[in-house]
């Protein structure tokens, strides 16, 4: 399986490090190569916004100053353009691929599990969440469907299937892992795999954040509860694709 690390140009001590993470994973496991194919995947800059024109189309401020109290920063804008990206590689090559950011460590668990993650029955499943997973439903041992926020897009599983969910309602009004926390958009589910086979590092992503205003954290506890409101009708109404995930884990 592919595996697509997403690395600004300009980031080439992230790039070596990174690269020096990998040779660790293929000197303790030989048969690893076999399995995982890494290769880097330049991101979007943000820092110039000449960048950014080519996705005007998915760029939405008025919606995004309507939802949030604010548009994206470029930044964020360029972190959802780099991963969106990815989605369409993965559409393209009409293959599961697997999308890592650059500032992530490969945890003890990633050799020991990896085979079990990349033959996991589902479309969209990710290596890791940022946030403390509330209101789960276990699918099995290992897949775990959250119907709250994960938060974080820093490793993730993505099949074809969930590629095109992702991309028929993608725009830049949502930070990239708010948009992909709202499965009721697009219809895919939050699934996390346990343990988690990586962790952020302690810096601060390139390709990611940006400082959020007063405003737009207003905005964002009143939007919240609303979400909430909606995730739970969503469950509510759709307890027979919840019931076909976990039969999926079984088979």
């Amino acid at each position: 399986m592919r595996v697509f690390i997403i690395n600004l140009a300009r980031s080439a001590d992230r790039k070596e490090a990174m690269q020096k993470r990998i040779n660790e994973l293929y000197l303790k496991d030989k048969t690893l190569k076999s399995k995982l194919s890494f290769e880097f995947f330049e991101a979007i800059d943000g820092k110039n916004e000449a960048n950014l024109k080519a996705f005007d189309e998915y760029i939405d401020d008025k919606k995004a100053n309507l939802l949030r109290g604010g548009a994206l920063s470029s930044s964020e804008k360029a972190c959802f353009a780099s991963h969106l990206m990815l989605w369409k590689k993965c559409i393209e090559l009409d293959e599961s691929i697997i999308i890592l950011e650059d500032d992530v460590i490969f945890k003890n668990e990633f050799l020991e599990f990896i085979d079990e993650f990349i033959n996991s029955p589902y479309d969209f499943v990710r290596l890791m969440a940022l946030k403390k997973l509330k209101g789960v439903i276990y699918l099995n041992e290992h897949h775990i469907l959250t119907t709250r926020r994960a938060s974080g897009t820093q490793g993730y599983l993505l099949r074809p299937a969930a590629a095109i969910k992702f991309l028929k309602k993608a725009k830049f009004f949502y930070p990239l892992d708010d948009y992909m926390d709202k499965f009721f958009l697009h219809d895919v589910f939050i699934i996390v795999f346990k343990p988690y086979l990586i962790s952020m590092h302690f810096e601060q992503s390139t390709i990611n954040m940006g400082k959020k205003s007063a405003i737009i954290n207003t905005h964002r506890e009143i939007m919240r509860f609303v979400y909430r409101v909606i995730s739970f009708l969503y469950i509510i109404f759709n307890r027979k694709k919840i019931k076909e995930l976990k039969n999926l884990a079984k088979n």
